[in-house]
């Protein structure tokens, strides 16, 4: 689907944590570029998670004062769209299989992401 570089450079890492990655990956492991393309999925579906949830709030508010009303539809339509630009990111075409891709991705690491923030 996505190459390993692209997932690195299209995962919120710091940009010092980005290099060492870069600098290391042709010295790594199968299981290490495992462990790196999970950890970049997660922390994708973790950044598309809290672009989503401040997004739906700020319509919510919008809502409650009165200033737009918004339908079902638009909050479906706000997460496709999230969905397409992370799709963008990682250098798809957009195509509504890779869409839906992208999409079963976000869902599994989203899962992933919630799971580890729950663990004490």
């Amino acid at each position: 689907m996505t190459s390993l570089t692209t997932l690195i450079q299209t995962a919120p890492f710091d940009g010092e944590t980005r290099k060492l990655i870069m600098d290391k990956l042709p010295t790594l492991s199968a299981d290490q570029k495992r462990e790196i393309t999970e950890l970049a999925w997660t922390m994708i579906a973790a950044e598309y998670e809290n672009t989503l949830t401040t997004q739906t709030d700020l319509m919510l508010a919008d809502m409650e004062e009165g200033k737009k009303i918004y339908q079902p539809s638009d909050f479906r339509e706000l997460s496709d769209q999230l969905a397409v630009d992370v799709a963008k990111k990682l250098e798809l075409s957009g195509t509504s299989d890779e869409i839906k891709q992208v999409k079963d991705q976000l869902a599994q690491y989203a899962t992933a992401s919630d799971q580890l923030s729950n663990q004490p």
